[in-house]
């Protein structure tokens, strides 16, 4: 039973009591010795090459007696060939259930997943003696974690109460950026121990990561000790906790359905290096003070349907507000640009009405949130393998018309289709019907190229969800899409269908890194970006879709060094309601997200940079280059900049434009490597909006915030002048607490 079903069904109180049990009963049930696993991705066949390791083929007993660290290192250090960035081997540790001792640290490559039965998720638990003060070090270096991707471990319980909870042990060391996650795990520690102990998550240094979801931590020091510039916190409880959040650095941050019981302090945020914090739809019961932040001016906070029985938020050691916030209502310390009103003004704590609409929220008026699937009702029977159907994965065959032959067969049969990992080449678009669940291994690469999508004029998707109008059920999980060659009129994926409910149609860890390394601007001779589009869209959500999401990363891999234009991140006209949870999308030529005409739309938390060509060369008076004989509608065509203005024609980090219901949480915007604040002229542009709500803005080197649209001009709404934010790691950034101009 998962913490959300049992918030719909139970009060709140009840709920954090009932979920700590559960929990803690699945982790004694791991404990005993159990019989073969059910579950369809243990036993699955496999042929994936030796993306796989089973901890126990490397030795590992998960007796609970034996020490099995060596075991289990064997098999993270198993991999073949290199692990950087463009790595194209991939390390997935799998652990049976049981329970596993390790006596020091484990060490985990790049390009990795630890993952567990969720049937019965097993335990790592440190020795009573256990050497050192981490347990899992996820990340590569010691400090910043800046170019360090992609690592999960989900579907695993940690366990360190036989270590004495005076010494300081962090269980996951997790200094990481994008296409990193952690999901449905527990972690149990021993209480904590005045000012030190042991931690659940630690970040240190720099990152950039977007994602955590679906968490418990029980016990400890800390829950999460958190440095990085933004984050989204998903569902997690916090159960006797001294801190549940300890926020020493972020820019932006949204933490999102989470409970706290018998905790101290719920979010610690006092630190100089925070700057605004989301809390929305969550609980605390027990529990001393739910925030806590610093009393600085540039130090905000924005609170929505947040249930309390205690003090709820103090600023600068003296309470703000004692009590709950209502669904429907914010209550806001901060900078605002309210509805009708012409410029800035501060609020020290106030109410505003914020209605949501009736297709993004449950019944208790929280926004929706989905259980990743892990497909565990399944049964290794109701399987297919995409490669039994001749698909080879090998980067070199045309997969394509394999790849639908099976999307075809296993909707007909309502089986899940499984791609083991591989590159899988598609050379003419994908229809994925009604009744498909696509899932991947260690991020399985599918990846476009040909002359049916070369042509800008009539862009062409290579996965293809559903026709217009359809309602059904199609997810797909833990793929990259991207492109082998130069493809300009293509959508790499274009989502048509809705759900009869969220999350029917789902997108979990999907990422879309394209030009890795470079390779198309060199197999296509380019010289500069703005003669060598490669993409048209990553991602296009049309009217008739209804789309949830989680984790997902739009970048062009090539960073400074690209030669190529990827025209857009996300494009959402979705009219059926859109949630989008952990969002990264930058270097994308026009803009990072567009809405347009769409009707209820979430957004946790979004990361964007600006395409670092654009500023290095000024190339962005090609903007929108050359998409500007077919752009899709709602896409930006930058009439309101002067033809040589580069900083003008920089590609907005979002465009939204005549929509109703939207809600943007926590905007981290950067604009590397120029080191100017006028770098880029609009980070963001509005135009034509109702019930537009904007909660947590932080922008790198942009003249403005945010502009508004009026007929074809553009004018500054929230200038940086006015925003001036705290140093953040050598940067200065402006920050936002709310936008609401756009409200009513």
């Amino acid at each position: 039973m998962k913490l959300s079903s049992l918030l719909s069904q139970i009060g709140y109180f009840a709920a954090l009591s009932c979920a700590s049990v559960v929990e803690s009963e699945s982790v004694e049930q791991a404990t005993q010795s159990p019989a073969a696993s059910a579950y369809w991705f243990e036993n699955v066949k496999r042929t994936g090459g030796t993306t796989f390791r089973n901890v126990k083929e490397y030795g590992a007993k998960g007796d609970g007696v034996t020490d099995d660290t060596a075991a289990i290192q064997k098999a993270i250090a198993g991999r073949g060939g290199g692990g950087g960035f463009f790595s194209t081997t991939r390390n997935l540790v799998y652990f049976p259930a049981g329970t596993y001792v390790v006596s020091s640290g484990l060490k985990a490559s790049s390009w990795s997943v630890f993952q567990g039965d969720p049937i019965n998720r097993p335990v790592i638990k440190a020795s009573a003696g256990f050497s050192g003060t981490v347990l899992l070090r996820g990340s590569v270096g010691a400090s910043s974690g800046l170019a360090d991707f992609f690592r999960t471990v989900k579907d695993l319980v940690f366990d360190t109460t036989a270590v004495p909870s005076s010494k300081s042990l962090a269980i996951i060391l997790w200094s990481l950026s994008q296409g990193s996650q952690i999901q449905n795990v527990l972690f149990k520690m021993a209480p904590g121990a005045g000012a030190t102990g042991h931690i659940g998550i630690q970040s240190v240094g720099a990152n950039s990561p977007t994602f955590l979801n679906d968490l418990e931590f029980q016990g400890g020091h800390i829950g999460m000790s958190i440095s990085d510039t933004q984050y989204q916190f998903k569902t997690m409880v916090f159960k006797g906790c001294t801190i549940g959040i300890k926020v020493n650095q972020m820019l932006v941050g949204t933490g999102q359905n989470l409970h706290f019981d018998g905790v101290g302090t719920g979010v610690d945020s006092t630190a100089t290096g925070t700057a605004h914090f989301n809390l929305i739809d969550s609980t605390a019961k027990n529990t001393k003070v739910v925030f806590s932040g610093a009393g600085s001016a540039v130090n905000t906070v924005a609170l929505q349907n947040v249930k309390v029985d205690a003090t709820t938020v103090r600023i600068g050691g003296a309470s703000s507000l004692t009590g709950s916030v209502a669904a429907g209502q914010t209550w806001l310390k901060g900078g605002k640009y309210a509805a009708g009103a012409a410029g800035k003004s501060v609020s020290p704590g106030e109410l505003i009405p914020t209605p949501r609409g009736a297709n993004l929220v449950d019944s208790t008026g929280a926004f929706v949130t989905v259980v990743p699937p892990t497909y565990k009702e399944f049964t290794v029977d109701q399987v297919i393998n995409v490669k039994e159907s001749g698909a080879r994965g090998d980067g070199t065959s045309d997969d394509t018309a394999a790849i639908q032959a099976a999307v075809t067969a296993a909707a007909a049969k309502g089986s899940l289709l499984f791609f083991p990992f591989g590159t899988y080449i598609i050379s003419d678009t994908i229809k994925v019907p009604k009744n498909s669940r696509l899932v991947g291994e260690a991020w399985t690469q599918l990846r476009a190229t040909g002359a049916k999508f070369g042509s800008i004029g009539s862009p062409r998707p290579m996965i293809k969800i559903g026709e217009p109008g359809d309602v059904g059920l199609a997810q797909m999980s833990t793929f990259i899409l991207d492109i082998k060659s130069s493809c300009p009129g293509l959508k790499l994926l274009e989502i048509n269908m809705a759900g009869t409910k969220p999350g029917d149609v789902g997108f979990y860890d999907i990422h879309f890194p394209l030009n890795q390394g470079g390779v198309i601007a060199k197999s296509a001779g380019c010289t500069s970006a703005g003669n060598c589009p490669s993409v048209h869209v990553s991602v296009h959500m049309t009217p008739t879709s209804s789309v949830y999401w989680e984790n997902t990363w739009v970048s062009d891999a090539g960073g400074s060094q690209s030669k190529t234009a990827n025209g857009g991140g996300f494009l959402v006209e979705s009219q059926g309601g859109t949630w989008i949870n952990g969002l990264g999308s930058e270097h994308s030529a026009m803009y990072q997200i567009a809405i347009h005409k769409a009707k209820g739309v979430y957004l946790g938390v979004m990361q964007s940079e600006s395409a670092y060509w654009q500023v290095q060369t000024k190339a962005a008076v090609f903007n929108p280059g050359s998409w500007a004989s077919a752009l899709l509608p709602g896409e930006p065509n930058f009439s309101w900049c002067a033809t040589g203005d580069g900083s003008c024609r920089v590609g907005l980090y979002q465009y939204v434009t005549d929509s109703t219901d939207v809600h943007l949480y926590s905007g981290g915007f950067w604009n590397f490597p120029c080191a100017s604040p006028t770098c880029q002229t609009h980070a963001t542009v509005y135009a034509n909006n109702t019930k537009l709500f904007v909660w947590g803005q932080g922008v790198i080197n942009s003249v403005n915030m945010i502009a508004e649209q009026r007929g074809g001009a553009v004018t500054a709404a929230v200038p940086r002048t006015a925003n001036v934010g705290s140093n953040f790691n050598g940067l200065t950034p402006s920050v936002l607490a709310a936008y609401l101009r756009q409200s009513a």
